[in-house]
């Protein structure tokens, strides 16, 4: 039997305590007012009953019943034991006392938990008003945080290396000063440089004259504890020492070699002046990343060498830009990720390949390699973990399957994505096409929908 929600709710222990005191209290104080008829019966309405209208409405029905219970269960131990002294109690007025009581418990009940659910809820919306309040305070602290972020860092990374690859399509395998000027004007307009200098290196060593500046900074003091400790180790040198103390005495911020990946030294930058806030580790090692992308950008006609030996017919840039970034995964840790696309001979062969050639980033280099059977791409994802290359991976499933309406699998596509980590990328790419089987984790991944 399903009993309503209010009649399964019992009073507390003080609840039902209370309920006798004030029922036993009101028939004293009538009692005491009233002793020939302390039930008042005789009166148009029995004043008596307030007691068990109040306990109802105010501790629902059982407490009220209680109450009733007492007033008449009195009247019939008094009737029974002293031989009816008062007016007899009729049964209307015993009927009507239960009718009352009920209807009036009824009520208090529904009331109260009416009332309790109105708390709840409030107690809840309040809760979310302070969440969404505090939720409101910090999206404005970070819409704060962002725009001074942008503010002091106009360019993002891939906007500024976008910008750094095209200085070297004028490139004359040297560095000019115009490339200096441009390189310097880049990384001081993204690390917020106030005051720094490009120095060329000569046979004597260091020369003086710089080839580019920013601000006005003042010949090189080469007596500079921070400079004559950069000349020496020939590293990336900056304030913060290797054990986390500072160098007080010097002049600089930052002193860093600008050197190729095979270890030529071809250039220095000398920092003097920036924002403090941007001299943290983060920005040193994507210092470190422009000055290696920069260096061997630069020369990246002879260090690609050996890769368009191997392979005449891969592209310079994409050739180029793979000795760059295995140089950065080798040395700084940025991770690259070279992803090979193989595609079975099939009727919708050509126009996977086409539709795949779309989804190229504009930092992203492919190589198409093309056979008698089957066809070849070759794309690579620059500063990309392995998150990334599995996002381009379910980007090319998306379209081959909005466009062409198959699963991977079904067109014929095998996809393997390999970390830069091979120091020469020769060996990596060769290894690659070498493969006649499709990646395992990549083939099992996207067979289905």
């Amino acid at each position: 039997m399903n009993v309503p929600l209010h009649l399964r709710i019992l009073p507390r222990r003080w609840q039902w305590g209370e309920a006798v005191v004030l029922t036993v209290a009101t028939l004293a104080l009538a009692a005491w007012v009233h002793p020939e008829d302390p039930f008042l019966s005789a009166y148009s309405f029995p004043w008596v009953w307030m007691a068990p209208i109040l306990v109802a409405l105010r501790y629902g029905m059982w407490a009220g019943l209680l109450s009733s219970g007492l007033i008449l269960g009195g009247w019939l131990a008094i009737d029974q034991f002293l031989g009816s002294p008062f007016p007899t109690l009729g049964k209307s007025y015993a009927i009507g006392l239960l009718l009352v009581v009920i209807l009036t418990g009824e009520f208090g009940s529904q009331w109260h938990i009416h009332v309790t659910q109105l708390t709840e809820w409030n107690e809840y919306l309040r809760r979310r008003i302070h969440e969404m309040t505090q939720s409101y305070h910090l999206l404005g602290m970070s819409h704060q945080q962002l725009e001074k972020h942008l503010a002091s860092r106009p360019l993002t990374l891939r906007d500024a290396l976008t910008r750094l690859r095209g200085f070297f399509l004028d490139s004359e395998e040297r560095i000019s000063e115009i490339g200096a000027h441009k390189f310097l004007a880049l990384v001081g307009q993204y690390f917020q440089f106030e005051v720094a200098s490009i120095l060329s290196v000569g046979p004597a060593g260091i020369e003086l004259e710089p080839l580019a500046i920013i601000g006005e900074p003042p010949s090189l003091a080469l007596e500079d504890p921070l400079v004559q400790h950069a000349i020496a180790t020939e590293e990336f040198s900056h304030i913060v020492m290797s054990d986390g103390s500072f160098m007080n005495t010097t002049e600089y911020l930052i002193m860093a070699p600008i050197t190729r990946s095979d270890g030529t030294l071809i250039s220095w930058l000398a920092v003097k002046q920036m924002r403090f806030l941007n001299l943290h580790r983060d920005n040193l090692l994507m210092l470190q990343a422009f000055l290696g992308y920069f260096a061997d950008g630069v020369y990246s006609g002879q260090l690609s060498e050996r890769m368009l030996h191997h392979f005449p017919e891969c592209p310079v840039p994409f050739a180029r830009e793979l000795t760059r970034l295995t140089r950065l995964q080798q040395e700084l840790g940025l991770e690259s990720q070279l992803v090979l696309l193989r595609f079975d001979l099939s009727p919708v062969q050509e126009q996977a390949v086409g539709l795949i050639l779309k989804t190229a980033r504009g930092l992203d280099e492919i190589w198409y390699v093309d056979g008698e059977i089957e066809e070849r791409l070759l794309v690579l994802l620059p500063f990309s973990d392995e998150s990334v290359a599995e996002g381009y991976v379910e980007r090319i499933r998306a379209l081959v399957k909005e466009r062409l309406g198959l699963t991977l699998w079904e067109a014929g596509i095998h996809v393997r994505f390999q970390e830069l980590e091979e120091a020469d990328p020769s060996v990596l790419v060769e290894r690659l096409l070498e493969e006649t089987t499709p990646g395992v984790s990549a083939d099992f991944a996207y067979r289905g929908e």
